[in-house]
């Protein structure tokens, strides 16, 4: 068993005046009481100036606490297909340097054949997605026919 002085020898982490301590606990007091005056006003407003009953605040809290969960894990699967995108452009752009030979010198002078490269991947490459992209949208969503009378359907139910 480790006695208390080999454990500080060991460790590369300072211990912690009384003092510094102290300090620590009276900011977290302070941030603490802060936050519970501003959570106070909140509930203040709502309830006394716009009139909102304190239960129907405290379901529309919950609500926006599970919105926000729902919200962070949409966001999350988005921010999946943004980063892969990210690196898709990185791999071609990459390829299509190396392809056509691009100096990468600011102050060299581009061959003909990078210069087409550069722009491929600024211009061809984007125009090629953005039309792959419109094909796929006008053969798998389609609005015609019998989808587009029950589309129509239900607008009219709802009255919109």
């Amino acid at each position: 068993m480790k006695f208390m002085s080999e454990i500080e020898e060991a460790s590369n982490w300072e211990i912690a005046s009384t003092k510094k301590m102290i300090s620590y606990s009276f900011g977290f007091v302070i941030f603490s009481y802060l936050n519970s005056v501003f959570a106070l006003s909140v509930f203040y407003f709502y309830e006394v100036e716009i009139g909102l009953p304190i239960d129907l605040l405290g379901i529309s809290f919950v609500i926006y606490a599970i919105w926000s969960m729902i919200k962070t894990t949409l966001l999350g699967i988005r921010l999946f297909f943004v980063r892969t995108s990210i690196i898709f452009q990185a791999i071609i752009i990459t390829w299509v340097h190396f392809a056509t030979g691009y100096n990468p010198d600011p102050h060299a002078v581009q061959t003909a054949t990078a210069v087409w490269g550069i722009r491929v991947h600024t211009v061809l490459i984007p125009m090629i997605c953005i039309f792959l992209s419109g094909f796929v949208m006008l053969f798998f969503y389609d609005l015609k026919g019998d989808k587009q009378k029950a589309i129509k359907s239900k607008l009219r139910e709802r009255g919109l």
